[in-house]
């Protein structure tokens, strides 16, 4: 069943809230000290996780949240690029 197919609105919050922090909670362990010792590629592992959740995630919603993302995605590329190239110096 989606999120947005649950039947109470609490339900529904609870169940997508506790999605992302456990999300969040793999990837920072993914990037921690601990892993770190394990494997020295700990960070791509933490992006090719990240990626992965975006797919799943893109590949679940509706057409107007994933332009939502797709501009998302677009304006934090433009942001690091103009700080890469120097336009973002002050």
């Amino acid at each position: 069943m989606s999120l947005a197919a649950s039947k109470s609105p609490f339900f529904a919050t609870f169940k997508s809230l506790g999605a992302l922090f456990l999300f969040i909670a793999f990837g920072l362990f993914l990037d921690s000290y601990h892993m770190l010792e394990i494997t020295i590629n700990a960070q791509f592992y933490a992006n090719i996780s990240m990626f992965i959740g975006f797919v799943i995630v893109f590949w679940q919603v509706n057409s107007r949240i994933k332009e939502q993302m797709i501009s998302a995605v677009l304006f934090i590329f433009s942001c690091f690029f103009c700080i890469s190239i120097g336009f973002g110096a002050a």
